[in-house]
């Protein structure tokens, strides 16, 4: 049986509902890995686009007020293209060319602009509830000073977007993309979440904590042992005695790695005393994957504290 992806899903299912006057989405919520967003009331036009509207939008680019709905926009170059009101709710922009467009109060609900080039784009007040943003470029782009977690921002898709304007997403929102991405032993791009979300916040001390178990998978010792000490300050300030006790668990995770890190350098061909297990015996990269056993033993601490 071949697995339907869940955005490929999602938009099947409002495909299949568009033959009614409307689309009304009640306490909606979006799933992307493990990542929950609560969406809110939301009223999904179902009118198609309108074959005099497309034809006016691919010839003269000035197309404000259209009716594009579902339409295939796919690698449509649309560059400086007047589309404010327009409304373009579950439109396949997939790839588009967007760069400078007026998107002003465009009804964006459920639409698809994955790895679209939105450069210097003009998105304020646009309805981007349930949109798919992952892999696109939002350098410049104007979103109005909104947040995901605004009324027309709802279970918008992010993750993977480039150059995200720094006043769109909360730090608690990277923090979020950051324990998805660690779950998933993505470590790499975990990390890079945590670095925004701190970025925002450099108290967020979970953030400070989910950084340090990251870092000591990617063999990055030092750096984790400051994090979770940053972490353990914090929690410990902010009177956090659960914060404070699993900061401390990890630090001592990271004492354990670096005996195993000195038994393996002594002796490669021995199983480390922490770990049970040989050099290179995971078939990972480097000498984070002979302790492979040591993380996976703390990772539910770790991810059922930060949850």
């Amino acid at each position: 049986m071949q697995l339907v992806p869940p955005q490929q899903l999602a938009s099947q299912t409002l495909t299949r509902l568009a033959t009614l006057s409307s689309v009304t989405v009640l306490g909606s919520i979006t799933v992307l890995g493990s990542v929950t967003v609560l969406g809110s009331l939301a009223t999904l036009p179902a009118q198609a686009a309108s074959p005099d509207d497309l034809r006016r939008l691919l010839t003269s680019k000035a197309c404000a007020g259209c009716e594009l709905g579902d339409a295939g926009l796919v690698f449509a170059n649309l560059e400086q293209a007047e589309l404010g009101q327009a409304n373009l709710s579950r439109a396949n922009l997939s790839r588009a060319t967007l760069s400078g467009a007026n998107l002003r109060g465009a009804n964006l609900a459920g639409a698809v602009l994955y790895g679209a080039n939105l450069y210097n784009a003009d998105l304020t007040g646009a309805d981007l509830r349930g949109a798919d943003l992952r892999g696109a470029y939002l350098g410049g782009a104007k979103f109005g000073g909104g947040q995901l977690e605004g009324p027309l921002l709802q279970g918008v898709l992010l993750q993977g977007a480039i150059a995200i304007p720094s006043d769109l997403v909360s730090a608690e929102t990277y923090h979020n993309w950051a324990m998805a991405e660690a779950q998933a032993s993505r470590h790499e791009a975990a990390v890079n979440y945590y670095n925004q979300a701190l970025s925002q916040d450099p108290n967020l001390a979970s953030a400070y904590l989910g950084r340090s178990f990251s870092i000591s998978v990617l063999g990055q010792l030092d750096q984790a042992t400051s994090d979770a000490e940053q972490a353990q300050a914090l929690f410990v300030a902010a009177g956090d005695r659960p914060g404070a006790d699993t900061a401390a668990q990890v630090l001592q995770m990271i004492a354990q790695a670096r005996t195993a890190q000195a038994e393996l350098a002594t002796n490669p061909q021995q199983p480390a005393s922490n770990t049970g297990i040989r050099q290179g015996s995971s078939g990972g990269r480097g000498w984070g994957s002979s302790i492979v056993g040591l993380f996976r033993r703390f990772a539910p601490m770790v991810f059922n504290f930060l949850l």
